[in-house]
C-alpha cells in the first residue's frame, strides 16, 4: 500500500493535504524540499557525541531549526531524540522547570553555535524498587578567554551535563 492508497480519513487526508501543499510550494518558488531525519541515539556520552555530529552536520536553517525546537519544549525535545525509559522519562518530567528552562538556554545557544556539548553519567546500580532519590544533575558552562599580540583573542566555550549520584 503506498502513500496514496491509505485508508481515507482525517489523519491520512492531512498527511496527503501537506504533502500536495508542500510539493506545490517547492514547485512554485523553484525550491527543494528538503527534509532531514535523525534516529534516536541512547542517552550515554557517546550517545550524546553521535547526536551533536548529526546536527552540527545540519546546513544552518535546519540546524537554527533544531535549536529552536530544542529552546520551545526540551522535554520532548530529549524525547525525540535519545532513548529514554519509562524511569528516565518519569523522572525527566519531575525535573524542575527552572532547571528546564536554564538547559533549555543554554542548548539553543551551544547548538546555534556548533559549540561543545557532552554529558558525563556517572554508573549507577539502581535497584528496581529504587527511586531516583540521590541523582543530582549539574550544568556546567566554562567559558576560556585569551589575548595573544599576535593571533589576537580567542574565547573557547563548554556545556556539560553531569549526572550523578549522591551516597545515602
Amino acid at each position: 500500500m503506498g502513500l496514496w492508497d491509505m485508508p481515507s480519513g482525517p489523519i491520512y487526508f492531512n498527511l496527503k493535504l501537506w504533502a500536495l501543499v508542500l510539493a506545490n510550494a517547492c514547485q512554485t518558488s523553484g525550491t527543494h524540499l528538503t527534509y532531514f531525519i535523525m534516529q534516536k541515539v541512547p542517552f550515554t556520552p557517546e550517545g550524546v557525541s553521535d547526536l551533536l555530529s548529526q546536527i552540527y552536520a545540519l546546513p544552518d536553517p535546519q540546524l537554527q531549526q533544531e535549536a529552536a525546537a530544542c529552546a520551545a519544549n526540551f522535554r520532548l525535545w530529549m524525547e525525540n531524540n535519545f532513548i529514554l525509559e519509562d524511569s528516565q522519562l518519569a523522572f525527566l518530567e519531575q525535573i524542575d522547570d527552572q532547571f528546564i528552562a536554564t538547559a533549555a538556554s543554554e542548548m539553543q545557544y551551544f547548538i546555534s553555535g556548533r559549540l561543545p556539548i557532552s554529558l558525563i553519567k556517572e554508573e549507577h546500580q539502581k535497584l528496581k524498587e529504587e527511586d531516583d532519590r540521590g541523582k543530582l544533575i549539574d550544568l556546567g558552562k566554562n567559558r576560556q578567554s585569551s589575548f595573544d599580540s599576535e593571533l589576537g583573542f580567542s574565547e573557547l566555550q563548554s556545556l556539560t551535563f553531569t549526572i550523578s549520584y549522591s551516597e545515602n
